[in-house]
């Protein structure tokens, strides 16, 4: 069983990505490490959560250092198209708070939502033309019975979390310019 698909970890003949075609070039010259050096930090991977961290330590001011097997942002923060969404689990939230507890949960709902507000501000205190799209993210109903646990799933996230979420009628969907046959609604959640 692998962790990663095969070719992924080929440096020489990386897997190509519409992403990575697409994006300006980074211009940097970076060598590869020839020689033993000190930090305060050794960070390894040079992706969104790695130079994100890198960032956070050196604004802090701490001397980081970043190994990056590949160029930077080769893998899934390259091949993801930039998408900065909550929801990066597996587990419901019920069999969260089960196992971990209420306060727990909120936390880890709470770290999420602070990682994709840190990429927001990341891109904008660094002058990042990051094509940034929108407040939030969409949930399509692509069947007629999610509309009615898409109003369940807005009122247990208002109790849980918070959360500011909205559920738009097939019409309403369309006034957002998302439409289709095969859309009966969506529900809409707010971020930042």
């Amino acid at each position: 069983m692998h962790l990663v698909q095969p070719d992924a970890l080929q440096f020489d003949k990386p897997v190509e990505s519409y992403w990575e075609a697409s994006a300006d070039p980074l211009g940097l010259e970076l060598a590869p490490l020839q020689k033993d050096i000190t930090s305060d930090v050794a960070i390894i991977g040079g992706g969104f959560t790695g130079l994100t961290a890198a960032i956070e330590l050196a604004r802090s001011g701490v001397e980081v250092c970043i190994l990056e097997a590949g160029p930077i942002g080769w893998g899934a923060s390259g091949r993801n198209g930039g998408f900065a969404c909550i929801g990066s689990h597996k587990l419901p939230y019920d069999s969260m708070i089960k196992t971990y507890g209420l306060e727990a949960t909120r936390h880890y709902y709470s770290a999420m939502r602070e990682s994709v507000e840190r990429v927001a501000e990341n891109c904008r205190d660094f002058n990042i033309d990051a094509w940034r799209q929108g407040e939030g993210e969409v949930c399509l109903a692509h069947l007629p019975h999610r509309m009615e646990e898409f109003r369940e799933e807005q009122r247990y996230m208002r109790e849980v979390f918070g959360e500011r979420q909205t559920v738009l009628s097939r019409e309403e969907l369309r006034q957002h310019g998302v439409s289709g046959p095969q859309f009966h609604g969506a529900l809409k959640g707010q971020h930042g």
